[in-house]
């Protein structure tokens, strides 16, 4: 990779000084000089860009990573500039493909594992795994199943649920709005709605007492950042907040009065969910 780099920059310094600028509100640079090429960096209007040549009806244009004190190479098609240096000649240097590939990739499935961490004090927290798919039906928007299991203990309290186990399985469907941060980093903000699946197991049942929680619609908020590993593998951190409040029930049979039930209202379930793990994007 600092080879590629030192190779552009010196193929960058031979050309001329030109510049083009966005004309449009936003628009897609891309690794390749054709449309399926892959979107790395979104400009803005009003954005001068160091042009280095031409390509059909793509510029050859470079991009500053402050942070990083470098530039990478890419391409904005001629529709959405306008020449504000000297004329482009045509670029004397070979862009190498990169780790990300020519093609887009449209379609990803993965698997993460971390926590749980739920809101209310008589909830303990537990482990979460995830399984997920998604499909990425514009450039920068993804649509994205999940399902998720994790488990939380119940300490008890009077007027709530008593001690014991529950097990809570969310399947979620998100829209996810992608943003480029570097040719191989992306981050997301993610939201969408969301039906739990809540298994609850008494710890005590000497009593014959029977409590349940049912199952309920929910929703969700949150973010993720992927880092590609290699071409079609990336790391991906995620954070979500999933907020349900599902409807419960209790009864026994008392020895003197005879059976007794009750309902548990708005049992509040809200969980942060916290993991790491991979995608793989074909």
């Amino acid at each position: 990779m600092v080879l590629v780099l030192f190779l552009c920059v010196i193929g960058f310094s031979q050309t001329e000084d030109m510049k083009v600028r966005v004309k449009v509100r936003r628009a897609n640079v891309r690794e390749q000089p054709n449309i399926e090429g892959e979107t790395i960096a979104v400009v803005r209007r009003g954005t001068i860009l160091q042009a280095d040549g031409k390509e059909g009806e793509w510029y050859l244009v470079r991009l500053s990573l402050k942070l990083e004190g470098y530039a990478f190479p890419g391409y904005i098609h001629e529709s959405v500039v306008e020449v504000v240096g000297a004329e482009i000649p045509q670029p004397e240097i070979k862009i190498p493909k990169k780790r990300s590939g020519e093609k887009p990739r449209k379609f990803g499935a993965g698997l993460i594992i971390g926590a749980s961490f739920p809101s209310g004090d008589n909830y303990n927290s537990g482990v979460n795994f995830n399984a997920h798919v998604s499909y990425r039906f514009i450039e920068e928007f993804t649509l994205e199943l999940s399902v998720q299991r994790f488990e939380m203990g119940v300490e008890g309290r009077l007027g709530r649920l008593s001690r014991g186990d529950l097990t809570i399985i969310p399947i979620q469907l998100s829209i996810q709005r992608r943003f480029p941060l570097q040719p191989k980093t992306f981050a997301y903000f993610t939201g969408g709605i969301d039906y739990y699946l809540n298994d609850f197991a008494l710890g005590d049942t000497s009593f014959s007492r029977v409590e349940t929680v049912k199952n309920t619609l929910g929703f969700h908020v949150g973010s993720s950042i992927e880092y590609f590993l290699i071409e079609n593998l990336a790391l991906k951190l995620e954070i979500k907040v999933c907020f349900q409040s599902p409807d419960g029930s209790w009864s026994y049979v008392d020895p003197v009065t005879g059976p007794e039930s009750g309902q548990f209202d708005n049992v509040k379930l809200d969980t942060v969910l916290f993991g790491i793990g991979v995608t793989y994007h074909f």
